[in-house]
């Protein structure tokens, strides 16, 4: 199980009952990195995914009049998440600031800080 602080990658995806797939903004091919607790997720489905281990999938219905309005009445949005990688903690940048290795080192904290430099 995963914790909050966790860089975890998920897949989400939203199905109409007929069969037809929502673009419910979840990156490319409902892919996506997220950190648990900041915020990137609902809260609902952040708790799924703090329960879940690394390879599980939960799925849940929603009536569609709660999502699409009151055209949908009377049919479901089905969700799918599914829990691809946990990567551990996020490293902030103040932690990689104290990281002090020789420059060119393999373990990648040359790398880390300007990546976090340029964000």
């Amino acid at each position: 199980m995963v914790n909050a602080g966790h860089r975890v990658l998920v897949r989400m995806t939203a199905t109409l009952d007929d069969g037809t797939n929502l673009d419910i903004g979840f990156g490319d091919g409902g892919v996506a990195e997220v950190t648990l607790g900041a915020g990137e997720l609902s809260s609902y489905v952040e708790s799924l995914v703090a329960r879940m281990d690394v390879g599980e999938t939960r799925s849940w219905n929603t009536p569609a009049v709660r999502v699409l309005g009151p055209k949908m009445i009377g049919r479901d949005v089905r969700y799918e998440v599914a829990l691809l990688a946990d990567y551990g903690r996020a490293v902030s940048a103040v932690a990689a600031e104290h990281i002090h290795h020789e420059h060119g080192c393999s373990c990648g904290c040359d790398r880390l800080r300007r990546s976090l430099a340029r964000a």
